[in-house]
């Protein structure tokens, strides 16, 4: 049997990042975080990104 998933929310994805990568670990001038967005749009593709 299968089971059908729920399409995530921006929430849902901010929370899954945040718990991977915990906000209070960044440094003080890092601007990292959620930049524009509303916590209930439904999310169909995730693009990340890192500063090297």
């Amino acid at each position: 049997m299968t089971e059908k998933l729920a399409t995530p929310t921006l929430a849902d994805v901010v929370d899954a990042f945040h718990t991977l990568f915990p906000p209070q670990l960044a440094a003080g001038w890092d601007a990292s975080g959620l930049v524009a967005g509303r916590g209930a749009a439904k999310v169909s593709t995730v693009l990340f990104a890192v500063d090297a």
